[in-house]
């Protein structure tokens, strides 16, 4: 089992991968010392979960997003965590996308929310596509959109502007057939 720490800014693109259960161990420093907390969340299925990013929540714990296995040959649904400032699960979310889906990066929207960059195979074309999803601040979808070129796209980081606009980095692997 792994155990991410997270220090004073939370917003990190590293995978995580953790067999069985969640574990998050969270220090800060303040003035009178050093507070640290540690939570197991029972949400984990027996085929191991990963954490892909997580951003701090205005004034009250954190939200993270990565992928929940689906099956033993290695379909996964995007996985959803809301957590309070002392590391005590508030929601999770599970999100299927119609086929093998990733949460690879999360950031908060300007008006309430988050926004997902996920990675989603594509079945019918052999490829992998980069998947958009906007929710509420309580994990309800709003909506979602695919965007895809002619090989397999990889999304590392998501980034929202001010002005709710979407910033996606990644790359594109292309295939000749």
């Amino acid at each position: 089992m792994f155990i991410l720490a997270i220090q004073n800014h939370i917003h990190m693109k590293n995978n995580f991968l953790l067999a069985l259960i969640i574990t998050l161990v969270v220090s800060s420093n303040n003035v009178h010392g050093q507070n640290s907390w540690s939570q197991t969340y029972p949400i984990a299925s027996s085929l191991g979960e990963e954490l892909n990013d997580m951003a701090r929540l205005p004034g009250n714990g954190f939200i993270s997003v990565g992928s929940i296995p689906t099956d033993t040959i290695g379909n996964h649904d995007i996985l959803l965590m809301r957590c309070d400032q002392n590391g005590n699960l508030v929601w999770s979310k599970q999100f299927n996308a119609g086929s093998n889906e990733v949460g690879e990066s999360i950031d908060l929207f300007p008006t309430g929310g988050f926004v997902i960059a996920s990675t989603k195979s594509n079945t019918t074309q052999s490829s992998v596509e980069v998947l958009i999803t906007r929710t509420d601040s309580i994990g309800n979808i709003l909506w979602t959109q695919n965007f895809t070129t002619n090989g397999n796209d990889v999304v590392k980081q998501l980034a929202v502007l001010s002005d709710g606009k979407i910033i996606v980095a990644g790359s594109t692997i292309f295939c000749q057939n």
